[in-house]
């Protein structure tokens, strides 16, 4: 959305006691966390909520990192503004304006060759098993 691009609750000032963000990239800092389902980060960001982490410490897994590592994949967390909005992205909302998004989804949204992934994942399991065993034959 347009209005991400000049949204007031990004950046290092933060109005709120917590601020939970994904963590993604996790793994880069912390190899020892299992992240297949995913990882969030939380941001103490006054007295009050250092005191509701203290009293939840016991409850949780708490794994200390810098604010620096979760924002190399989240950049929200530390830039004040994303920058602009790209250009495709502005070709999209003004189409979506003229055209509706119907015509938008299959424009921009389908894979290339969007039937024969449909008529693919429509096929029962055991034929398409055989036929991946008769292409690497």
């Amino acid at each position: 959305r347009y209005s991400c691009y000049e949204c007031p609750f990004v950046g290092e000032n933060r109005y709120t006691d917590f601020t939970f963000a994904d963590y993604w990239g996790v793994r880069r800092f912390h190899p020892e966390i299992n992240a297949e389902k995913g990882v969030s980060a939380l941001s103490v960001n006054t007295v009050k909520a250092k005191n509701i982490k203290a009293e939840l410490t016991d409850k949780a897994i708490w794994i200390e990192t810098k604010r620096e590592n979760v924002a190399r994949e989240n950049p929200t967390i530390s830039k004040a503004k994303l920058e602009t909005p790209p250009e495709i992205r502005k070709n999209i909302y003004k189409t979506m304006q003229e055209k509706g998004w119907k015509y938008c989804e299959k424009r921009f949204f389908r894979p290339k060759r969007y039937i024969l992934t449909k008529l693919w994942y429509s096929m029962p399991r055991g034929l398409t098993k055989m036929i991946k065993g008769l292409i690497k034959r």
